[in-house]
């Protein structure tokens, strides 16, 4: 699987299991109606094998199908891609979101994911705490979450104003049962807990302006 970069910057847009392509410009690729498309010079950033199922550049590479949390540095060339943390076999990650700076948060699924099968009651939340570079990372079990059917897509749920506090609480998406998890990791317990669309907008004001609005 190639990871494509122009130039030197990439901005990976969509991966599959075969191929990632980035593209990354200050101007629309696709201009204004009666203007000619932008052009760009595409080049291999890293050689990936195939079947490998890549997501969530914008934080760091994950592989989905095999478990593995990538680190690749697009400015190195050739640039190598190091595995920063490396799951059981038939590990499925699916989400990852940075709570803070080099500590990340990952969701997981046993079972197989071209043909989507997965093992009921497996999905798991863990930490990998990355602050330590020379001693490298540090994965933890956070919390078992078997309600969560098939979790896909994690992400931290802002605090302070303009979000830029530093925040405890995740949210975790459920292809299989249609609903969205509210994970608070500062809870000893860190019950799973059902959250609608509209709760999740009031979580935001509530942490971006405190409990008095």
């Amino acid at each position: 699987m190639p990871l494509i970069k122009p130039s030197a910057i990439l901005l990976p847009l969509v991966c599959a299991a075969s191929s990632i392509l980035g593209v990354c410009s200050a101007n629309p690729i696709v201009g204004r109606p009666g203007t000619e498309p932008a052009s760009y010079t595409l080049e291999t950033v890293h050689q990936f094998p195939n079947f490998t199922w890549l997501e969530i550049f914008e934080i760091v590479p994950t592989d989905i199908s095999n478990g593995v949390i990538y680190l690749v540095d697009p400015e190195e060339n050739p640039a190598p891609a190091s595995a920063i943390a490396q799951f059981p076999p038939g590990t499925c990650l699916t989400g990852i979101a940075e709570l803070r700076p080099d500590v990340f948060y990952v969701q997981s699924v046993d079972g197989f994911v071209y043909n989507f099968t997965f093992t009921p009651g497996s999905a798991t939340l863990w930490e990998v705490d990355q602050r330590d570079q020379a001693r490298g990372a540090v994965v933890t079990k956070v919390l078992n979450m078997p309600e969560n059917k098939i979790p896909n897509g994690l992400g931290v749920l802002p605090a302070g104003r303009k979000g830029r506090g530093e925040s405890t609480l995740l949210l975790s998406a459920d292809s299989g049962g249609g609903v969205v998890y509210l994970i608070d990791v500062s809870e000893p317990t860190r019950a799973l807990s059902h959250v609608t669309a509209k709760e999740i907008e009031l979580l935001v004001v509530r942490n971006a302006f405190g409990d008095t609005v």
